[in-house]
């Protein structure tokens, strides 16, 4: 009995701050500042081939959204279910190509929340280190592996030679590697391997195209590294 009348307490207890058009207009005006901030934040520290322009369009939106909502809702726990309820109606199929992304969008989200409920320098301080950190991390390139994966794949005509010399040749380079795949295409004689591979740091993946492009029989040589293709 005495949750019912605590729920139905806590339901009527629905009054909220009235905001004037100044407030909701400041709210949208520091979180689009703070956004800015950490647009630019993205942009520099960014290096995937996933770069899009209207991703860091998103993240305004992003802020600017979240911070009318949590004005809107104030309060007020029937609105704030309200808003749940709508929002489960939402189906969002937009895959995150990179994670880093997804990182960013819960910092516009903070962005927003903040604003929209006053907080303007949790929002100021969260933005200055958030895109500090995310700087440290870039200049220092934390994380980042002393030898890079790559996937080699060949494409050579059918003679047993031509794959003993391609052997020979990665056998050769200093570089860690597996085969992963092979294809075959029966129409025109063509084979594909391909392979998982670590070159050291003085090795450039340039000069093992080039290498592998002059033997005999080879059509085609393509390097593929975190999306990015490289091909001859």
């Amino acid at each position: 009995m005495n949750d019912y009348f605590l729920l139905d307490k806590l339901f009527q207890n629905t009054e909220s701050v009235i905001f004037s058009p100044m407030d909701v207009l400041l709210a949208m005006l520091i979180s689009i500042i703070l956004c800015f901030v950490l647009a630019y934040t993205y942009k520099v520290t960014h290096h995937s081939t996933s770069y899009s322009s209207t991703y860091l369009h998103t993240l305004f939106i992003m802020s600017i959204a979240t911070s009318v909502i949590m004005i809107i809702i104030g309060s007020n726990i029937a609105r704030a279910f309200s808003l749940v309820g709508a929002m489960s109606l939402i189906r969002f199929r937009t895959a995150v190509k990179d994670p880093i992304d997804t990182g960013y969008l819960f910092a516009a989200v903070t962005i927003g929340m903040a604003c929209g409920t006053g907080f303007f320098w949790a929002g100021i301080l969260f933005v200055l280190f958030f895109s500090i950190l995310m700087l440290i991390l870039n200049y220092f390139e934390f994380g980042k592996k002393v030898k890079q994966d790559y996937i080699l794949r060949i494409s050579y005509k059918g003679q047993k030679d031509t794959i003993n010399t391609i052997q020979s040749h990665i056998e050769e380079v200093d570089m860690e590697y597996s085969l992963i795949n092979r294809i075959t295409e029966f129409d025109d004689g063509t084979h594909t391997n391909i392979y998982s591979v670590s070159p050291s740091k003085k090795v450039e993946h340039e000069n093992i195209e080039e290498q592998l492009q002059k033997i005999s029989g080879v059509t085609k040589v393509s390097f593929y590294q975190s999306d990015q293709k490289s091909s001859s």
